[in-house]
């Protein structure tokens, strides 16, 4: 995506996510979702569709956390799974929702330490500049998670 079109798409996607910010779970998707639907309409090519959708989908999914609606965000977090990641610091900032959201729910099941495992495989694995940042997002969840098991 070129570097305007991408600002454009950007700025699109902002405004709508402070419009639903204090709207029900299903107003977020919807309203998420024909933002998506307008900007693809207008993408150059396959390339550019497959941005905004990803864009789309970490955009509800960084709304939705907070609720209590687990439905809506697990079938968000299936979306942004499916649609892939741009890379490491992408994924680790999407791993942080889930992650938060079991911290939040009080959930110590399996996935959630598969969550975990799998951010600290990513952090690992990062540039030094963004390491250091993401070890104390990881520390901090591995916390809040060990705080529910007990």
């Amino acid at each position: 995506m070129k570097i305007e079109r991408g600002r454009a798409v950007g700025k699109t996607i902002a405004k709508a996510m402070v419009e639903v910010l204090s709207a029900s779970p299903g107003e977020v998707v919807s309203r998420m979702d024909s933002c998506r639907d307008n900007l693809l309409e207008t993408a150059e090519d396959d390339e550019e569709r497959d941005e905004i959708r990803r864009r789309i989908a970490e955009a509800k999914l960084s709304i939705l956390w907070e609720s209590r609606d687990t439905s809506r965000f697990m079938a968000v977090w299936q979306e942004m799974e499916r649609l892939g990641y741009t890379s490491a610091e992408r994924e680790a900032s999407m791993l942080f929702y889930i992650l938060e959201f079991c911290a939040r729910d009080g959930r110590d099941d399996v996935s959630c330490k598969d969550f975990l495992d799998r951010l600290e495989r990513l952090v690992t694995d990062m540039p030094a500049a963004a390491r250091s940042h993401f070890e104390s997002v990881y520390q901090k969840m591995r916390e809040k998670l060990s705080a529910n098991a007990a």
